[in-house]
């Protein structure tokens, strides 16, 4: 490579530049993905995420754009500072050589490895590196705009269509990616891809060209022309009704009733509420800030349970947190609850208690079960005997909790019975209470799966919604 060569030539001195070039390279690099970041931190801070989920050509204004003029911004202050005593056809080589050279070295990196996709850094090496031999025998210089432009059309073309195909897939899943971490930093980081690749290529034309700054000016204001389309105009809404588009909101509409009881099966508390659970980031918030009227006679969710205390049917919580979900009154069912009885209380030893218990419910019943002090779970009936502890919300890793989900064919209320072995720590006497467990029966089909409350309230719920709804009960009791 003509690096190489170049640094036969004053040695110390052309090291010296080498080395500042790898380091602006790698700085082009982190301005590239850290743009995006920043846009896609205060679209999340302001309650603007997923902007880009109906219109897509948004990730082009909001996270692309950033990218590429910050980097343009770099480069002439690196220009007018750093290189400003540097030939501008020797800056122009030196950018193209280290850019080959990082790319070589991750191509390195990955053929080590065996990674399958190593094929990715040698296109960007093999392509550019034969078109500038061509274009130099022919004549071209380095500076020649086109020089850069046709060595770097191959990748780029491939890339951008990759990038593109890429984020066609990614950004339904959006939609229903859960409420504990702001996609747009993932879209985000995604989008910087084919600029972090593609613009490198191109960059020498800052220090050959006099009226860059024209170009940075020109993409700052479309940049902020777009954000201020996207913050005070429908181009900026997430959602749609047309159903052309697959971008509504998902979520699930449940009409719950709850019982919680005490050691001897007393009842203490009961209450039902129709549970609004969205999965997107944005949730209920932006029921609230589109249709206040709707949500002005419900309240936010509680956690006061085993896993909150809620029927849900996949242990999502730590996506789906219950305390970002609304209630809304509702009645409440006169259903036929999960029914559950122990059996028996054995115990094997000072130290050990088998609890044998019998459940009946509907077809699809899940299971939340949260020791108590001193009290762990060390064997039980389901699957390989192990038990596996559920992820749960942080405030809650006090305390072990897991999670079962069962399920039937055939008629409802069959019987299951199932048993657990306890270890009891010291201090733990064999007749206290063990376990905290929540049962929850989902009406997924059939006459009880929807109430004239619950389809209610959906015909309310504005167009560019869709929600899935069935009915649970929930019974807590102690052990």
């Amino acid at each position: 490579m003509l690096f190489i060569c170049y640094l036969f030539t004053d040695y110390s001195n052309k090291l010296k530049q080498l080395s500042v070039t790898v380091i602006a390279m790698l700085g082009t690099w982190l301005i590239i993905v850290l743009a995006p970041l920043a846009i896609a931190c205060f679209l999340s801070a302001i309650g603007r995420s997923l902007s880009y989920y109906t219109y897509n050509l948004n990730v082009v204004w909001i996270f692309m754009l950033p990218s590429v003029t910050a980097a343009l911004a770099f480069h002439l202050v690196l220009k007018r500072t750093v290189f400003k005593n540097i030939d501008a056809q020797t800056v122009v080589v030196l950018l193209r050589d280290v850019n080959l050279l990082l790319w070589s070295f991750i191509l390195a990196l990955m053929t080590a490895k065996g990674l399958m996709s190593s094929y990715l850094p040698l296109l960007f090496i093999l392509c550019p590196a034969c078109v500038y031999t061509i274009l130099q025998v022919i004549g071209l210089k380095p500076t020649n705009l086109v020089f850069s432009l046709v060595a770097a059309f191959v990748p780029s073309l491939y890339i951008v269509f990759m990038f593109y195909i890429l984020l066609m897939f990614l950004i339904p899943i959006m939609g229903r990616s859960g409420m504990a971490n702001s996609p747009d930093l993932l879209i985000g980081v995604i989008s910087s891809g084919p600029v972090l690749i593609c613009l490198p290529y191109q960059i020498g034309f800052v220090y050959t060209h006099s009226k860059v700054g024209r170009v940075i000016s020109t993409s700052a204001v479309v940049f902020g022309l777009a954000l201020t389309c996207i913050l005070i105009t429908p181009a900026g809404f997430p959602y749609s009704a047309n159903p052309n588009d697959a971008s509504v909101q998902r979520g699930f509409l449940l009409h719950i009733d709850r019982q919680f009881h005490t050691t001897n099966s007393q009842l203490i508390h009961k209450d039902a509420y129709v549970w609004y659970k969205p999965v997107d980031y944005l949730g209920g918030e932006v029921l609230m800030q589109y249709a206040p009227w709707l949500i002005e006679n419900a309240k936010k969710a509680t956690c006061d349970g085993v896993y909150c205390g809620r029927p849900y049917l996949f242990p999502v919580l730590p996506h789906v947190d219950a305390r970002k979900t609304y209630d809304f009154p509702a009645p409440k069912l006169n259903f036929t609850r999960v029914k559950v009885e122990l059996l028996d209380r054995i115990h094997l030893n000072d130290s050990m208690v088998r609890l044998v218990l019998s459940m009946s419910g509907p077809s699809h019943v899940t299971v939340f079960i949260s020791e108590l002090q001193k009290a762990k779970i060390i064997k039980w009936d389901f699957g390989s005997n192990v038990p596996v502890e559920a992820v749960t919300l942080p405030f809650m890793r006090h305390t072990t909790t897991y999670f079962i989900y069962y399920s039937h064919a055939g008629p409802a209320n069959t019987t299951w019975n199932f048993s657990m072995d306890i270890y009891l720590e010291c201090n733990k006497t064999v007749d206290q209470s063990l376990l905290r467990m929540g049962f929850a029966g989902h009406h997924l089909h059939g006459p009880n799966q929807l109430t004239p409350v619950l389809l209610l309230l959906e015909q309310e719920l504005p167009p560019w919604m869709v929600m899935m709804r069935w009915c649970a009960t929930y019974d807590e009791f102690i052990f």
